[in-house]
């Protein structure tokens, strides 16, 4: 969350490929702009040629003007919205010119647009969408009137360059359309009390070697004494760059990035069925954390670990494997995680004299927060209810109770807080709970092996178009999702805020920290240790 496939993430993150597919970009935008001046000085210059066939020059003319003006100003709009890919020769250029150096402020300038990162400008806001598709649209109207008014036998010579330059627009608006598109990635601007608008930007590529630090960090930070080594980190780079990848988060004030720094990394590795057919530990299936046992023409894809400081990195790292997985024609992605929560979970059952619950039922345990029913349902050795039952049930308490109505996104989820976190992604598969999958106390060593099916039927699953278009859905979707999260989590410290703070707590001036349903401290954003990566520890 961009990088894309094993393959493609290595691709788009190439800077000189990166370069080179901004620079062929210009340049099919140059040769628009000689075509249609050619188009102009024709109509100009042959208007008695071009009569008899019904095209008016001056209605032309004008369509031309008036359809450069709205790119112009379009593109502006779209340039501003996303002020991060200007290189920084540009800043530099234009405070030349500012001190009084025009001349070679001017050639700064020029050279660093050479540079301009434009496979990285990314659409995210409807505004900036529709800005978008609403220049592609006007830049072929003066065509399309020219060809359609000289139907009746204009010359081919003229008529085919017109229809060359249309085909050129329309491409660029396809690479528009498959590359910059990216709505709901950023969350919209907040105004603070100085009048300052920031934002918050995620963005991905592959972890390189000079991230060895900052990995390393991330790593002692989230795993402590299970951290993978600076030489095992580098030794996954070495060994399948295309499956590091690092989430960078960007703040932007006003427009302006001020601050960018890798949050999280995740590894993935592509494997044959008989490594994961009969794996029992995440040191077997990773051989250590090494991946030595990768292989890049198996047919499974094996998430080694997701290892993020905040929720929005987690939510890109995933997104990025599972398109890897799309990316790479295999059959589906193989991971796992710890049980989180699950000693703490059955001391508290047995703080209540209750017999702790077993790994396989606590993984798929699901409640409303505040609600204990099924848990209630398993203790009778009755079976868990369907979730809209629960509802229904859960619902009818709290009337009876004089309680105010569930909310509409009031619905069980896993108590598992990871569990939680890998089955919100559509297609994963709970397969089984396994013993002494990671050594974590809090888990009792206990993890879940999950699964995620490749979308494609095998038949269309190298088809570079369908591949593409699938690994943009998978983004979208997991970029909604998470900007849906965002939203329950606002809404539920909004729910929260509203209720009244009791006498012994105010009299302390102190507040109970919001808790999940295992009861352990919910995440903060920005700050948060990662606890719902998808596969990995």
């Amino acid at each position: 969350m961009e990088a894309s496939s094993p393959s493609s993430v290595s691709f788009l993150n190439n800077e000189a490929v990166r370069r080179w597919i901004s620079r062929a970009f210009i340049v099919s935008i140059l040769v628009y702009l000689v075509v249609l001046g050619y188009l102009i000085a024709e109509s100009v210059t042959g208007a008695s040629r071009w009569a008899p066939y019904g095209v008016n020059i001056p209605i032309f003319i004008g369509l031309v003007i008036g359809s450069e003006l709205v790119m112009l100003v379009t593109a502006v709009q779209i340039f501003r919205a996303d002020s991060g890919i200007w290189p920084a020769a540009i800043s530099e250029g234009w405070s030349t010119v500012r001190s009084g150096s025009v001349a070679k402020g001017a050639a700064q300038i020029l050279t660093a647009a050479w540079d301009i990162s434009l496979i990285d400008l990314r659409l995210r806001t409807g505004t900036a969408i529709l800005m978008g598709r609403l220049n592609r649209i006007v830049s072929i109207v003066p065509l399309v009137y020219a060809l359609a008014a000289s139907a009746g036998g204009a010359p081919w010579g003229l008529r085919g360059t017109a229809l060359f330059d249309i085909a050129i627009s329309l491409v660029v608006w396809a690479f528009m359309e498959l590359v910059m598109v990216r709505p709901n990635e950023e969350a919209a601007p907040a105004a603070h009390a100085n009048g300052t608008v920031k934002q918050s930007r995620y963005s991905v590529r592959l972890a390189r070697l000079s991230d060895l630090d900052r990995l390393e960090e991330l790593e002692r930070r989230n795993w402590k004494d299970e951290a993978a080594s600076r030489e095992v980190i580098a030794g996954r780079i070495s060994t399948y760059p295309e499956g590091q990848v690092a989430a960078i988060h960007t703040t932007v004030e006003n427009g302006v990035p001020t601050r960018s720094r890798v949050v999280g990394w995740c590894t993935f590795m592509p494997a044959n069925e008989k490594h994961v057919e009969g794996f029992a530990t995440w040191d077997d299936l990773t051989s250590n954390g090494t991946i030595s046992a990768s292989d890049p023409e198996g047919d499974v894809m094996v998430g080694v670990n997701v290892t993020s400081v905040t929720e929005g990195g987690t939510y890109m790292l995933m997104a990025e494997m599972l398109a890897g997985v799309v990316g790479g024609g295999k059959d589906r992605l193989i991971g796992g995680g710890r049980l989180t929560g699950f000693v703490s979970f059955n001391q508290r059952r047995r703080a209540e004299d209750k017999e702790p619950l077993s790994a396989d039922a606590y993984a798929r345990l699901r409640e409303i927060r505040g609600f204990r029913i099924n848990e209630l349902r398993l203790d009778q050795g009755k079976e868990p209810l369907r979730d809209g039952d629960y509802t229904v049930l859960a619902a009818g308490m709290r009337r009876e109770a004089g309680e105010s109505a569930l909310a509409d996104d009031d619905t069980p989820d896993y108590v598992c807080s990871n569990v939680r976190g890998y089955m919100s992604i559509p297609g994963a598969r709970l397969v089984r709970v396994a013993e002494n999958y990671f050594r974590d106390p809090a888990s009792a060593d206990y993890g879940v092996v999950l699964d995620w099916p490749n979308p494609i039927p095998r038949l269309v699953r190298h088809i570079p178009i369908i591949k593409r278009f699938v690994m943009r859905r998978i983004r979208e979707e997991i970029a909604a999702e998470w900007e849906q999260r965002k939203q329950h989590l606002r809404d539920l410290a909004a729910r929260r805020a509203k209720k009244p703070i009791p006498a012994y707590l105010r009299n302390n001036g102190t507040s109970p920290a919001p808790e999940d349903a295992t009861g352990q401290p919910t995440d903060v954003e920005e700050t948060a240790r990662e606890k719902s990566a998808l596969p990995g520890p």
